[in-house]
């Protein structure tokens, strides 16, 4: 079956309805990348059904998780796997911290930058308590009656904050 755009769907299936328009639910079988995150429409339904299955991401929205990170930031290499130093574009809080991934990456870039934590790993400092605990807010900045999620000892004291704060509450 022909696919006009080299992307790896056929034709027939991108438009499924082969009206020659682009309707609700169908990628452009004339763009690679509908959506235009970076990711082919190949990569995002892995198995070219054009339907969105478990583990894949919406070819035709740039933010399928709605975490406010585009799909190729998140997927910085376009492989469609989750690798190293990547998110999750099919979830919001790839590390489950309880905080979205767009609000620890606050520049958007897909890496972690000076203030940020990581949105890849739920205790960015290492000092045993999670993200999530330490920004309670989860606004991604070091408030009032926070310990800094980007420092392993917040006071300076030669303790973690993970000891000082042994229940993580």
């Amino acid at each position: 079956s022909a696919d006009t755009d080299d992307d790896g769907i056929p034709d027939g299936v991108e438009d499924a309805d082969q009206d020659g328009e682009r309707d609700p639910g169908e990628t452009d079988p004339t763009l690679a990348d509908t959506d235009g995150d970076g990711i082919p429409d190949g990569v995002e339904d892995a198995d070219q059904d054009g339907k969105i299955d478990r583990g894949e991401t919406d070819p035709n929205n740039a933010d399928s998780d709605g975490d406010g990170l585009p799909d190729g930031i998140e997927d910085a290499n376009g492989n469609g796997e989750v690798d190293e130093g990547e998110t999750d574009p099919t979830s919001a809080d790839t590390d489950g911290d309880g905080i979205p991934d767009s609000v620890e990456d606050l520049d958007g870039d897909g890496l972690v930058g000076p203030g940020e934590t990581d949105p890849a790993n739920d205790d960015s400092d290492s000092d045993g308590l999670p993200d999530g605990v330490e920004d309670a807010n989860g606004n991604g900045l070091f408030d009032d009656g926070e310990t800094n999620p980007t420092l392993a000892d917040t006071d300076g004291d030669g303790l973690p904050d993970g000891v000082e704060d042994a229940d993580g509450d």
